[in-house]
C-alpha cells in the first residue's frame, strides 16, 4: 500500500494478465503500489492507483425550451448514460468533458413532454443515482370557449372579453408561456399570452380572456376562431363559431280573437308572457322562415285561462336570435287590443207581393267598405249570389227582383213572389283587412202582402269564435264547440254558448236567455251594469259557472238568491265572482265559511249559500250577506 506494507501477491498468466481481491475491502483512497518481477528476479518500476469506491453525484439536467437540446452537469471526465421515454434497450453515452459539462442534441426535438432519466460512470465504473427531467410539452392544448358552446357569442357574452379554458397537462412545466389567438372578419386578430404557474399545473386548467387591442374596436360581427399554443409549439384545432350582437327588431304583435300572432325576424325565439292579477303563464314559440308564429292564448300557454281572464290580461312578447340577443319587449292589453268581430245587424225588407206593384229588398248594415256575400236559400235553392260592397256608411241592399239576381237564382218575379216568406238568407260580411264575419241566418215571416224579418242567427264555428250581438237586433247567438267570446249581448237576444269554455259580455240585462252549455262559461256584466235576477225583465241564466262583474268601470251590485245561484249554476251548484273593489255581490243568508281555494293562481273565499257554494274572488268584491 501507500506506506509500503505489503497487501499481498499473484502470478500473472501465461498472457501476462493477473488480478488481485484483497482479503478485505480496501478503504476509499487507498493508494496502491505494484511491482512486477521475473523469473530471473528482476523487478520492475512501480505502478501506483488510488482506490475509488465513491459513486459520482447524479448529473444535473437541463432541456431547452424548444426539446432540440439536453444539457447538464456531472462528476468531471465521466460519463453520462442517458435513456429517453423509457428506451432502456438504447441507452445513449455522452462524455463529460474536464469541466463537468455535457450535451446532447435532439433531432427531431422531443416535445411532447418525454420523460428523460441519466446516470453518472465515473473512470472507476461507480453509478450514480438517476437523474430526470421531462422534455417540454409542446403540443397543441385542449381549448374551450364556455361562451360558444351553442356557436354563437352575444352582446352580454362578449361585454367582459371572450373567456379560453385551455386545459394544463401534467407534463407541462412553470414558467411556459400559453398563446391565445383570434381571428375574425376582415383580418382582424387579436392575443393574449399566459405564464404557467405551479398552481395552474396544480388546477389541469387555466382560463385567460381575450380582449380587442388597444386602437382595434371591438370583436367583429361574423366567423371567427380560436387557437392556442404552447411556447411557440403547434397550435391547436381552431374553435371556430360566429359573433352576434345586434338584438333582434322587437316583435310585432297583432290579436284577433284568441289568437295572437307575433311578427318577427326568422328564427327568433319568442318568449310570451301572459300576466293576469298576479297570475303568470308563459310559452315559447319560434318564428319561420317568414318571420311568423302563432299562439292560443286559451289553450298554448302553461296555465289555462279563460276568456274572461283574458280580457283583464297584459301579454308581453321578448325575442332572443340565435345567438341570445333579447329584442326590446311588446306588450299589449288583450282587452282593448282585440279586435270586435265584424257584425251585420239592423236587416230589413222592402217587400210587396202584390203581382200588380211587386218589390223585393233587403238591406242591413256592417263594417264599412265590406264586401257581403249573400246565399238565398229556398225549399229547393241553395245559392251564393255574387258579393255585394258595402258603402262608406256600411250600407247594404239587395233587390231581388233585379234581373242580374233573377239570374243567378234562375227564378223569375212570380217565382220569387210565389216563395214569399219560403225565402231566407246567410250573409258572412269580410271588411277591407279581410276580417270575417260570423255566418248570419236571416228568415223572414208574412205580414200580409209584405213580410217582416223573422229570426236572426248568429252562427260560430267547431272553433274558438268571437262573436258580437248588433246592436238594435234581436239576435240567437249559437256559439257551438269552441272556447267562445261573445260581445255585446243585449236586449232581446238569445244565447247558446254550446261546448267549451265561453265568455258572454251583457251590455243590458233584458237579453231573453243566456245557457252556457258545457265547460266552464263566465257571464261578464259591461260598463258597471247592475244585474238584480230576481228584478222583472231580466233574462233567464244557466249552465254558467262564473259572473264576472267586471274592470275598469264605475261598479257593478249583483243580488242572488240561493235558490237563483242554484238555476244558475250547472249540477256542481258552484259559482265564482270575481271583480275589482267597487263591485258590490248582494247575497243575503250566505255564511262566510273562512276557508279559500287556490284555482289557477286565484284565491277565493269560499261562502255556503243554501245548497250552493260561493267562490268569491280575495280581497276584490264587496261581500253583503
Amino acid at each position: 500500500d501507500g506506506n509500503g506494507d505489503p497487501i499481498g501477491q499473484t502470478t500473472a498468466d501465461g498472457s501476462g494478465n493477473w488480478s488481485f481481491t484483497p482479503g478485505a475491502p480496501l478503504p476509499d483512497g487507498t493508494v496502491i503500489n505494484a511491482v512486477a518481477q521475473d523469473a530471473a528476479g528482476n523487478n520492475s518500476g512501480p505502478a501506483t492507483t488510488t482506490v475509488d469506491a465513491v459513486a459520482p453525484p447524479a448529473p444535473l439536467l437541463s432541456v431547452s425550451a424548444d426539446g432540440t437540446l439536453l444539457s447538464g452537469t456531472a462528476e468531471p471526465n465521466s460519463q453520462v448514460r442517458i435513456v429517453v421515454n423509457g428506451d432502456t434497450a438504447n441507452p445513449i453515452t455522452v462524455n463529460v468533458d474536464g469541466s463537468g459539462n455535457f450535451s446532447l442534441p435532439f433531432a427531431p426535438p422531443l416535445i411532447a413532454g418525454e420523460l428523460i432519466s441519466a446516470v453518472a460512470i465515473d473512470l472507476a465504473g461507480n453509478t450514480s443515482g438517476p437523474a430526470t427531467i421531462n422534455a417540454p410539452d409542446l403540443a397543441p392544448p385542449d381549448i374551450s370557449v364556455p361562451e360558444a358552446a351553442d356557436t354563437w357569442i352575444n352582446a352580454a357574452e362578449i361585454g367582459d372579453g371572450i373567456q379560453v379554458d385551455v386545459t394544463v397537462r401534467p407534463t407541462m412545466q412553470v414558467g411556459q408561456v400559453i398563446t391565445v389567438r383570434f381571428a375574425g372578419q376582415n383580418g382582424y386578430e387579436a392575443d393574449v399570452s399566459h405564464t404557467l404557474t405551479a398552481a395552474d399545473i396544480a388546477a389541469g386548467s387555466v382560463t385567460v380572456t381575450l380582449t380587442p387591442p388597444a386602437g382595434m374596436g371591438p370583436f367583429p360581427e361574423g366567423a371567427s376562431t380560436i387557437t392556442a399554443e404552447v411556447a411557440g409549439g403547434t397550435a391547436s384545432a381552431p374553435e371556430g363559431f360566429t359573433i352576434d350582437t345586434v338584438p333582434p327588431a322587437t316583435p310585432v304583435l297583432s290579436l284577433v280573437g284568441n289568437l295572437l300572432t307575433i311578427s318577427a325576424e326568422p328564427g327568433t325565439e319568442l318568449t310570451v308572457t301572459l300576466t293576469v292579477g298576479g297570475v303568470t303563464a308563459t310559452a315559447t314559440v319560434t318564428a319561420d322562415n317568414s318571420g311568423l308564429a302563432s299562439l292560443n292564448l286559451l289553450t298554448d300557454l302553461d296555465i289555462d285561462f279563460t276568456w274572461d281572464q283574458l280580457l283583464n290580461a297584459q301579454v308581453s312578447v321578448v325575442g332572443s336570435d340565435p345567438a341570445g340577443n333579447p329584442s326590446n319587449v311588446a306588450s299589449i292589453g288583450i282587452g282593448t287590443s282585440i279586435e270586435q268581430p265584424v257584425t251585420i245587424g239592423n236587416f230589413g225588407v222592402d217587400v210587396s207581393l202584390n203581382p200588380l206593384n211587386p218589390r223585393f229588398g233587403f238591406s242591413g248594415t256592417t263594417e264599412p267598405d265590406s264586401s257581403v256575400v249573400i246565399r238565398v236559400i229556398t225549399p229547393a235553392l241553395n245559392v251564393e249570389l255574387l258579393p255585394i260592397q258595402a258603402d262608406s256608411s256600411g250600407n247594404f241592399s239587395l233587390n231581388l227582383l233585379s234581373p242580374t239576381i233573377l239570374s243567378q237564382l234562375g227564378l223569375n218575379i212570380t217565382d220569387i213572389l210565389n216563395l214569399g216568406s219560403q225565402i231566407s238568407f246567410n250573409l258572412v260580411s269580410t271588411d277591407s283587412n279581410g276580417n270575417d264575419s260570423a255566418a248570419y241566418g236571416v228568415t223572414l215571416s208574412p205580414n200580409g202582402l209584405s213580410l217582416n224579418i223573422g229570426q236572426i242567427d248568429v252562427n260560430g264555428t267547431s272553433g274558438n269564435d268571437v262573436l258580437s250581438g248588433a246592436n238594435g237586433s234581436s239576435e240567437h247567438i249559437n256559439g257551438g264547440d269552441g272556447s267562445d267570446l261573445i260581445f255585446n249581448v243585449g236586449s232581446g237576444d238569445r244565447v247558446v254558448a254550446g261546448n267549451g269554455d265561453d265568455a258572454i259580455q251583457v251590455t243590458a240585462t233584458n237579453f231573453v236567455s243566456i245557457d252556457g252549455g258545457a265547460g266552464f262559461d263566465t257571464l261578464i256584466l259591461a260598463n258597471g251594469i247592475d244585474l238584480d235576477y230576481n228584478s222583472v225583465g231580466v233574462g233567464t241564466l244557466s249552465n254558467i259557472e262564473r259572473i264576472d262583474l267586471g274592470t275598469g268601470d264605475s261598479g257593478s251590485v249583483l243580488t242572488l238568491t240561493a235558490a237563483e245561484v242554484a238555476a244558475i249554476t250547472d249540477g256542481n251548484d258552484t259559482l265564482q265572482i270575481t271583480g275589482e273593489n267597487n263591485d258590490v255581490l248582494n247575497v243575503i243568508g250566505a255564511v262566510n265559511t273562512g276557508t279559500t281555494q287556490l284555482i289557477n293562481g286565484v284565491t277565493y273565499d269560499v261562502y255556503t249559500f243554501g245548497s250552493t257554494t260561493l267562490l268569491v274572488e280575495d280581497n276584490s268584491v264587496q261581500v253583503v250577506a
